[in-house]
């Protein structure tokens, strides 16, 4: 490897740090693509964060999954009640209105 680097300065207008470097082409990586199994979806995340929620959506989607989401329980009865009830559900720890393994036991036993 090699190169250069230097400074500018003048006094009350600062100073610019600059460099050069002569580096070896990197072979190229591997990019490792994630899949959702097929069998685990549709997927259902519920989480009363937005950001959490939004975050979990974003990156299963990226997944190939596919993703509904919940702020709530009344939105979440909304999909475990349609057509195509989720195959795997994702639940927040933090729903105000669900307590304990409440939730888990209401989604496990729902009908379909």
């Amino acid at each position: 490897m090699s190169g250069t680097m230097g400074v500018t300065s003048a006094p009350g207008k600062g100073s610019t740090f600059w460099f050069t470097v002569v580096l070896e082409k990197a072979e190229t990586q591997h990019v490792e693509v994630r899949q959702v199994p097929a069998d685990m979806c549709p997927i259902l995340v519920v989480a009363s964060n937005t950001s959490k929620r939004n975050m979990l959506t974003g990156r299963l989607q990226a997944w190939g999954a596919d993703v509904s989401a919940a702020a709530d329980q009344k939105e979440a009865g909304i999909y475990l009640d349609g057509d195509l009830p989720p195959v795997t559900a994702i639940l927040s720890l933090w729903l105000p209105q669900w307590q304990g393994l409440t939730r888990v036991s209401m989604v496990c036993s729902h009908p379909q």
